[in-house]
Formats: structure tokens, sequence, C-alpha cells
């Protein structure tokens, strides 16, 4: 049986935004982390499919300020599309105009800058997100899957519909999203009271 805590870590928008303003754009190094978190916040992907993505996977949408990119979901190897707004879009097209500069003869969007060309990996991000919220002062034990929690809460705040948690994070089972309710204290204490 599996068993899930309810305790994960929340990251809520006056967090993420200590995270995103604790990082100077102007700098690669900072630019390509700020990137990584705004897409995190966004998407709520799994940071196995951030780093995954390449620059050709990345598309326009009929929506301005909107892109999206096609992912393969690392459960259930299917592919999904992934929405980020106007300020990550931003973020994106500076770091591609940098990016593209330097030139690595791979497609991937993340890639170390310490000469090897490969990958950034998850374990890197991890490292960085912990880093960032340091940073930040936010003494909260934060990964990249809280962002992914999070996600979960705000789409359940804001639409209290399970299909719309499924449909954004690319659950292929409701059950998985139902989750999200019982892990919900706020929307538990909404939905309880009316029956008391």
């Amino acid at each position: 049986m599996k068993c899930i805590s309810p305790d994960k870590e929340l990251i809520s928008k006056k967090e993420f935004e200590q995270m995103s303003n604790s990082l100077d754009e102007r700098f690669f190094s900072e630019l390509t982390k700020k990137l990584i978190i705004h897409l995190l916040w966004d998407c709520g992907m799994r940071v196995s499919e951030l780093c995954e993505i390449n620059i050709p996977d990345i598309e326009e949408t009929s929506k301005p300020g909107i892109r999206c990119a096609k992912i393969q979901r690392r459960k259930t190897m299917r592919y999904n599309i992934v929405v980020w707004g106007s300020e990550t879009n931003r973020l994106l097209n500076q770091y591609l105009g940098m990016r593209l500069c330097l030139d690595y003869p791979t497609d991937a969007l993340l890639v170390c800058r310490n000469g090897n060309e490969k990958r950034i990996t998850p374990r890197s991000i991890q490292r960085w997100i912990k880093e960032i919220a340091a940073k930040a002062a936010i003494n909260k034990n934060i990964s990249p899957h809280c962002f992914r929690h999070s996600k979960a809460h705000r789409v359940l705040d804001k639409s209290e519909n399970v299909r719309d948690v499924q449909c954004v994070l690319g659950h292929s089972s409701p059950l998985s999203s139902f989750h999200y309710l019982g892990l919900n204290k706020e929307r538990q204490l909404s939905v309880s009271e009316k029956y008391l």
C-alpha cells in the first residue's frame, strides 16, 4: 500500500517570489536557476521531465506571451504539453539569447556551463533549489517536487476540480490527483465545514 505523507512542503506565492527575487538574471548561471524555478512553478512538472526538454520541443501558442513544450512524462512515458506564462516566457527568451550564443552542439534546453556540454541533472537542480531557498531566507525543506505539489494545490484552489489537476500534472489516472484533495488542508476544512 502506498503511503503519502500529509506533511508535504508547499511553496506559497510569496516564497516563490522571494526565491525568484534573490536571483540576478544579468548573470547566466542565476538566469538559468531563475528560469528553472519559474518553469517548475508554472508547469508543475517533475524535475526529470524539465531536464529532458530540448529546444525544438518548445512551441508557440495562439495566446500572446504563452508558450508550451511537449514533454514525456516519466511515470507513464506518454507525451503531454506543459504551459507557462508571460514572465517565464520573458526569462526563457533572455536565456535562449545567451544559451544559443554559447553554441553548444546539443539540443538540450538546460546545459552545464562547465565545458562538458551535458544536460543539467535533476541532482544539480535539487541542490540549487535548496541553495536558493536558503538565500531567500526560507526556512523549509524545499525540493523541486514541492513545486509540483504547490501547483496541484493552486489548481484545486482556483478550479476545485480534480480533473484540472489531472490535466495540468499529466496524471494518467484521476486517483493520483485525488490524493491532493485530502492533503489540501484549506479545501478539506471548507468541504468538511459544509457538513457540520
